[in-house]
């Protein structure tokens, strides 16, 4: 006979398991205790076997079939796409356009600094050493228009290094005959480009800049009074006349003769084994030099060169 247990009491599933079969036991027929048990006893017996059945023994979980199937894990399908990672022929032909462009507007900021270059040397008193007003608004225009030239200049030299790369890629193949001629072309604008770089930068240390010390010019404070005074929109209302500048023909290395063209005017000669000083305007030139014993005439290959003469200028004959 199994001892009455307390309402209060709470079992575990392996008691409850252990005391089901005791249960079972004491209670099959046949034995006479079990029919001699106090009816006390026995309906805490039952009321003991009763909770057993209510709370069946843990077991492994297991999940139902309908509730499997609401999820069957994540699927990851689609249309295979081709990533290229240094760009194709399409993105060269963006950046042959980019690359003309900002070309462009360089050209024009290099026209600009010759312009405002002229006009700050033409505002500065011949032989006085004191520094105008009238030079800040120019002054700070060539300033700012060097600043954006150099700004310029450093996004195209990234985008002529990325055509450059795309070239050596295969992807010119993909392109038109013209932009194909385009990208020919480019390296000998690149070049251009870089030559002006070089040239403005000794026309503003080595000329402007100069010459507004030598007048005691404050130049950040020049900068700050041509910021306020420069206008939203400037109007040109005539001509600005270039400053005149010397430069120089060295010949000591030849043994011959040559003629100096700057344009279309011819300005002199210079002899053999000489050094010849001329004037111009200050700007951009056409300068020929050529052996008037010679057949060669201006524009024959090897015979012009384009470029800024600013004061100092000089070019070298070597003919030895």
């Amino acid at each position: 006979m199994v001892p009455a247990l307390p309402h209060r009491a709470v079992l575990g599933g392996g008691a409850l398991m252990l005391l089901s079969a005791a249960l079972a036991f004491s209670l099959a027929p046949g034995r006479a205790d079990a029919q001699a048990e106090p009816p006390a006893q026995a309906a805490a017996a039952d009321q003991s076997q009763q909770r057993h059945q209510q709370a069946p023994a843990p077991g492994p979980l297991r999940v139902a079939p309908a509730e499997r199937e609401l999820f069957d894990g994540f699927r990851m399908e689609g249309p295979m796409e081709l990533e290229t990672w240094f760009g194709d022929s399409a993105t060269l032909r963006a950046q042959i356009d980019q690359f003309y462009d900002l070309s462009a507007r360089m050209d024009e900021l290099r026209r600009t600094i010759s312009h405002a270059a002229a006009e700050v040397l033409t505002s500065l008193p011949r032989g006085a050493r004191f520094c105008p007003d009238e030079v800040a608004v120019p002054f700070y225009r060539t300033h700012n228009a060097a600043q954006r030239f150099a700004g310029h200049g450093r996004e195209l030299e990234g985008i002529y290094h990325d055509m450059r790369q795309l070239d050596a890629l295969g992807e010119s193949a993909g392109l038109t005959p013209d932009y194909r001629g385009k990208l020919h072309e480019a390296q000998a604008v690149y070049e251009q480009l870089l030559h002006d770089q070089a040239e403005i930068h000794a026309v503003l240390s080595r000329q402007v800049q100069r010459e507004m010390q030598f007048r005691r010019c404050r130049l950040p404070a020049l900068l700050r009074q041509g910021a306020v005074q420069v206008p939203g929109e400037m109007t040109v209302t005539g001509p600005l006349s270039a400053a005149r500048v010397t430069f120089y023909i060295d010949n000591r290395d030849c043994d011959k003769d040559f003629q100096l063209f700057v344009g279309e005017a011819m300005l002199g000669r210079i002899p053999a084994g000489e050094q010849v000083a001329f004037q111009t305007e200050a700007g951009r030139h056409r300068v020929c030099l050529i052996d008037p014993r010679s057949d060669a005439r201006c524009g024959d290959p090897g015979t012009v060169r384009v470029t800024h003469v600013y004061e100092g200028w000089s070019v070298t004959n070597h003919c030895r």
